[in-house]
């Protein structure tokens, strides 16, 4: 499966454009948020950093945030030259510092939209999201469209709330 990364433009660097601009900057940093171990997120963004580097002419360092909302903050305030976001970050980002250029956007096998489940464990009763009244589930950071936002959004769909669980 071929997979295409979300990138986006965050800071001056790339809107300059002229070799005097962009030797201000002896590096770039692409920022990556931790959706994922540290050691997994390395391999899977070094060869990204790497044909930046070669394609740009200079070293592209990939740097992973400690969470969610310090990568925010990192990629709002013009701190990463790029900034892999997820949709719900792009959102926060855009709404405490304002709208940032997007350069791409994540498509899997040609589609850019994706999906996500919530799983039970195979001998669970439970079949339907109602059947989560009065259960415990675990969500993942409050930034995080996958782990978070849509799980609750679809929760919130099948009629429960927060209280429900």
């Amino acid at each position: 499966m071929k997979l295409r990364m979300l990138i986006w433009k965050v800071g001056l660097v790339f809107t300059l454009g002229t070799a005097q601009a962009l030797a201000v900057v002896p590096e770039l940093t692409l920022g990556v948020h931790p959706f994922k171990p540290p050691t997994l997120l390395m391999k899977a963004f070094t060869p990204l950093g790497n044909y930046l580097s070669e394609r740009l002419g200079r070293p592209v360092v990939v740097q992973i945030s400690k969470d969610y909302r310090s990568h925010i903050d990192l990629a709002g305030s013009d701190k990463l030259d790029i900034a892999y976001l997820g949709p719900a970050q792009y959102v926060h980002m855009t709404e405490k510092y304002g709208k940032k250029r997007m350069l791409a956007r994540q498509a899997i096998a040609g589609s850019p939209t994706f999906h996500g489940k919530i799983f039970v464990r195979d001998d669970s009763p439970i079949q339907t999201l109602l059947d989560l009244r009065g259960k415990r589930i675990a969500l993942g950071d409050p930034n995080s469209t996958m782990s978070y936002l849509l799980p609750r959004y679809l929760l919130l769909e099948a009629g429960l709330a927060a209280k429900d669980l």
